[in-house]
């Protein structure tokens, strides 16, 4: 998790769409936790404050 960069954030919106939004990886903690920063005016923190519940998808190099 710490090798990659660039992260793909899944939200689910108030209609039960599921977006996936690119994201930059700030920091990942030793327990895992994976800090992203996210404009607070943003569909972003929209979809976060509606429903907390998310996916992070990572990749690898050369996969």
């Amino acid at each position: 998790m710490r090798s990659g960069r660039i992260v793909m954030l899944t939200t689910n919106t108030a209609a039960g769409k599921l977006v996936a939004h690119p994201m930059t990886i700030q920091e990942v903690s030793d327990d895992a936790d994976v800090w992203l920063f996210v404009d607070l005016e943003s569909d972003h923190a929209d979809a976060l404050r509606a429903n907390p519940a998310v996916n992070l998808a990572f990749s690898g190099s050369g996969s």
